[in-house]
């Protein structure tokens, strides 16, 4: 969960030792300035945070961004990217929370893959009503338009599962027109 913040840290202390031991090297070499040490301390203690954000934002243009492969699954995915092996046109949308998944599948090999995951019930317990389901087809729309692409109109959920007592969790659309699957993974 910290896991950002901590590295953007990490790789921020890292260059503030490297800037600091150049300074050092190089003031050896020159005449000494006194009046360089508070004032490099000032401008480290003022630009530490400044400078986390920007590390911060590097890291994750980096790592948490949508990659595709034609691939087969089981080639590419580590643990956390559950998908059927006969999946087709993969694209991954990484977060610092989940991911999300869309690629070409048939609905027999969905079938069989959801089976395998223990992915039977479309809705969670207690929302069988029309407001939450309609809520439901909104927030992956929603999550799938930030993440650049489309779900067609016949698009609906297939299946959840709660992954872990912390909430961590998996749900899958399929469109039987364009015979896509989608999934929302969340790690918490």
């Amino acid at each position: 969960m910290f896991a950002p913040l901590i590295h953007s840290f990490l790789i921020t202390c890292m260059l503030v030792a490297v800037v600091w031991v150049s300074a050092a090297v190089l003031r050896r070499k020159s005449k000494p300035y006194p009046h360089l040490v508070p004032l490099g301390l000032l401008f480290t203690g003022l630009l530490f945070i400044p400078s986390c954000m920007g590390v911060g934002r590097l890291h994750d243009a980096v790592v948490y961004r949508e990659f595709g492969y034609d691939a087969p699954p089981g080639s590419v995915w580590g643990y956390r990217i559950p998908m059927p092996d006969s999946a087709t046109g993969i694209r991954v949308r990484t977060y610092v929370s989940g991911h999300d998944t869309a690629f070409k599948v048939t609905e027999a090999a969905l079938d069989d893959w959801m089976r395998s995951l223990n992915l039977e019930a479309a809705l969670p317990p207690g929302a069988d009503d029309a407001a939450t389901r309609s809520a439901l087809v909104e927030y992956a729309a929603t999550r799938f338009r930030h993440a650049g692409w489309t779900l067609p109109p016949d698009t609906y959920r297939r299946g959840f599962k709660v992954l872990g007592a912390n909430g961590a969790s998996i749900s899958v659309w399929y469109s039987r027109s364009t015979q896509t699957a989608c999934t929302l993974v969340n790690y918490r």
